[in-house]
């Protein structure tokens, strides 16, 4: 009775999958026929899941997670783990390598964590989340749905199976009695709230079922009835383990819980599903002729074309006959059917995907000998969608074409439209860039949904739970790419922080097709013997043609791809009676798949431009703010020269400003204080190295040798002035014409006498950012007071100097910003000539 309630479906449980009616009186026949085999063996870790629950607790249950902080870091997604010289486990983000130091917040600990430069603090040590064991959770677990295929140690149906027999003996105990329930409930890791709730244990035991049953359906293919019959075979296999450590001795530890799947899974599971699982429910079906449709199917076709269906009329011995009705009365005699009814009722197994996945799975060592294939089964998703880096970078590409680097603002970035990127081009060549313009969209709303972390360790913005491209941001609606969304989602650029994160869409992305396309190839590298690899990576990047790089990824398309592999590598006989289960020569496969699925692809590394937006040093108060934290000097004007003869293209001196830009940032992070004359004048290139701002191979192909051999950090906002124009012009020019009237004499002279009581140093680079920033256009009052302005229109505290309140003249408006700065930067370079 207890068995019959527990295949009883809960009210309120709903099953994961929609199944027909009849799959509750196939779990009720499961539930009776595993409660009776528990009866028969009081030494079990079945009877102690019905009977003695509470014994369970200390007990490592089958198919439960071996490590369950190793799920937890697994389940993190990209970030390092470490553990603190006592012990306590923290991570790290970004990059995975340590940056900077902290002290851990365990009570009492107050260790140093972290540490600087990549490299950990004493004591620190990084764990290895693929060899956690030791915290491996005892008693059962409720593992997340979508987590259940993810015990490495098992194959898929291995562990299916295994839940669905515990879920059976663990609904039956709760169903039983109270006292039980109690017992069932102790036996849960954190179930103690459900202690006062007993239909949620019931309703979550349920579901968990329901959930099982449905994964195993899809899983083998087969339908209810069938997989009905094959558990039913895997409940009788289990007397084949008399005389076995199979009580709860064998669940004592995490190693011995390992040693008895492994030994379960040989005997019960494998003899099962790990054959022809048509002809094992064939054979059951025999056993219950009793049922009214194999009956009503038989006088129908008759009892020779019946076992000819299941091409078992070659087992039976035929009758002899004689005379001129001995071909007529062939049939009726039990002879094996003519050669039509052959061609008319031999069943073949399809070739298909599932079927090969199943057959791949059905033996878990094959992920071990075939690894090629196993990533491929794992990660077939996103290895369909690394074709689309060409359709990225190309895009790319059209942009930089139309978009020249400082030229648009990130407000006009957010403000233009796909589209009208597109209109920029040629007439005659829109035609072409709107079918870039589609491939990108198709492309981005394919693959964006990989990136899971946008900005850092937060959760991407632009999608919804259900992993739904939304660049409105809300989290519910399905907003995907178009041609009329903003070009600000797709030019790679770098962020200032988590609402200005749209820039690092396209980055994301092309990092998750690197990766995915890299982590194929070097299974290869290891695994596969006579596959030539580079020994170097390859840099690819929007400047590299999309036909080049199609013939460096890999493009992989299932029914294109694999299929012809899987018709060529299929073995299945076509003599009548053998036709049977699908066998498969993986060996073959493995090898096809390395030389035509991969073919001559090669590591990659997508070298993303980020773009750089007019402004934004200046926006940032970037140069500003490096003269209060490093002091600064003018550039030699021979050195100068030198620099611009040297630097010979715009990429190149595009990639030194961005180097430069970083270094600034870097100065300004970590110097809270203003470093002295020394400092300063020490070499950038030391400085640039010893800080591993960048790697050293991109130092020296974008550095020149005047810039490496006499700049130092003094010379960092000099420098980057000369570069921006060099790229861009003068920012003077730019400058609108109300704010470029000449000085009064009495206003010049009044300048000049202040002066050598200024900071000029502070003062010239906020003049700049005010201009740049905020007088390109009209839209503030010619007469308003100058200093007022440059007070709050950069982000350089001017109140705070002391200099600035006493000495620089009132009497200036905002007309003279452009004369101002000519006299001041012309009389510093008088000074210090």
């Amino acid at each position: 009775a207890a068995a019959a309630a527990a295949a009883a479906p809960a009210p309120a449980a709903a099953p994961a999958e929609p199944t027909t009616k009849i799959h509750e009186d196939l779990l009720l026949q499961l539930a009776l026929h595993l409660g009776l085999r528990a009866l028969r063996r009081p030494d079990s870790w079945e009877y102690a899941l019905l009977f003695s629950t509470s014994s369970l607790t200390k007990a490592f249950l089958p198919a439960m997670p071996g490590s369950f902080m190793g799920v937890i870091m697994r389940a993190a997604g990209n970030l390092g783990w470490y553990k603190c010289p006592n012990g306590h486990i923290y991570a790290v983000g970004n990059c995975t390598r340590p940056m900077e130091e902290a002290i851990c917040k365990f009570p009492g600990c107050g260790a140093v964590i972290g540490g600087q430069n990549h490299v950990s603090a004493k004591g620190n040590v990084r764990i290895d989340t693929t060899t956690l064991t030791e915290d491996a959770p005892q008693g059962y677990v409720n593992v997340p749905e979508k987590d259940c295929d993810d015990i490495a140690r098992l194959s898929k149906i291995s562990c299916r199976i295994f839940r669905l027999l515990t879920h059976l003996l663990l609904r039956t105990a709760i169903v039983s009695s109270p006292h039980r329930h109690a017992r069932v409930v102790a036996a849960f890791v954190g179930g103690e709230a459900q202690q006062h709730n007993p239909g949620g244990m019931l309703q979550q035991i349920t579901e968990s079922l329901e959930a099982d049953w449905a994964t195993l359906l899809r899983l083998t293919g087969a339908n209810e009835n069938d997989l009905a019959l094959l558990m039913h075979g895997v409940i009788n296999n289990m007397e084949s383990l008399r005389g076995s450590n199979t009580g709860l001795q064998a669940l004592a530890s995490n190693q011995a819980r390992e040693s008895f799947e492994t030994l379960f899974e040989g005997k019960c599971i494998t003899p099962v599903f790990g054959r022809d699982r048509r002809e094992f429910a064939f054979a059951f079906k025999q056993e219950l002729k009793e049922s009214n449709s194999s009956a009503q199917l038989q006088m129908l076709l008759g009892d020779d074309r019946f076992q000819s269906l299941f091409e078992r009329d070659l087992e039976r011995k035929p009758k002899a006959t004689t005379g001129a009705g001995a071909g007529a009365g062939a049939a009726a005699a039990g002879q094996a059917p003519t050669s039509a009814d052959r061609r008319l009722w031999q069943i073949r197994e399809p070739l298909t995907f599932d079927a090969f996945e199943q057959a791949f799975n059905s033996r878990p060592s094959n992920s071990g000998t075939y690894p090629l294939i196993a990533l491929l089964l794992k990660e077939e998703a996103r290895l369909t969608l690394v074709k689309y880096t060409a359709d990225i970078l190309a895009w790319h590409a059209l942009l930089y074409e139309v978009l020249p680097m400082f030229t648009l603002s990130r407000d006009e970035a957010r403000a233009l439209t796909n589209r009208e990127a597109v209109a920029r081009l040629p007439p005659s060549r829109r035609a072409e860039g709107m079918k870039i313009l589609d491939r990108f969209c198709e492309a981005f709303n394919a693959t964006f949904p990989l990136v899971t972390l946008l900005h850092e360790c937060n959760a991407n913005p632009f999608l919804t739970k259900d992993g739904r491209v939304d660049l409105s941001g809300s989290g519910t609606l399905s907003d995907p790419m178009s041609a009329d969304k903003s070009v600000f989602f797709s030019l790679p650029a770098m962020s200032h922080g988590e609402t200005d994160a749209q820039g690092l869409c396209t980055i994301r992305v092309l990092q998750e097709l690197q990766n995915c396309h890299n982590s194929l190839l070097d299974v290869l590298d290891k695994h596969v013997p006579g596959r030539s690899v580079a020994a170097q990576s390859t840099t690819v990047s929007y400047a590299t043609h999309p036909d080049v790089l199609r013939r460096l990824l890999i493009i992989y398309d299932r029914e294109e791809s694999l299929m012809p592999i899987l018709r060529l590598n299929v073995e299945q006989e076509i003599a009548y009676s053998s036709g049977g289960p699908l066998g498969f020569n993986m060996t073959g496969i493995q090898t096809a798949i390395a030389g035509t699925v991969v073919g001559a692809a090669q590591p990659l590394v997508v070298h993303v431009h980020p773009y750089s937006f007019a402004g934004d040093m200046q926006s940032n108060g970037l140069i500003a703010k490096l003269t209060t934290r490093c002091p600064q000097q003018p550039l030699d004007a021979s050195v100068k020269g030198a620099i611009s003869r040297e630097i010979t293209t715009q990429m190149q001196a595009l990639e030194l400003t961005q180097v430069l830009q970083a270094c600034t940032e870097f100065l300004v992070a970590i110097n809270v204080v203003s470093m002295s004359a020394t400092a300063a004048a020490a070499p950038l290139d030391a400085y640039v190295q010893r800080a591993r701002l960048v790697p050293l191979a991109k130092w020296h192909a974008v550095a020149p040798p005047a810039v490496r051999q006499h700049i130092c950090l003094h010379h960092l906002q000099a420098l980057l002035l000369a570069l921006e124009e060099q790229l861009q012009g003068s920012f003077l020019d730019r400058v609108c014409l109300r704010y470029r009237e000449p000085l009064p004499l009495a206003q010049e002279r009044a300048l000049l006498e202040a002066a050598p009581r200024m900071k000029l140093d502070v003062l010239l680079p906020t003049l700049r950012d005010l201009m740049v920033g905020q007088l390109t256009s009209d839209q503030w009052p010619a007469d308003a007071e100058l200093r007022t302005y440059l007070t709050y229109a950069t982000n350089v505290d001017l109140d705070a100097e002391d200099w600035f309140a006493a000495f620089f003249p009132e009497s200036l408006t905002l007309a003279m910003t452009h004369a101002t700065f000519v006299v001041l930067n012309d009389l510093q370079r008088r000074t210090t000539a």
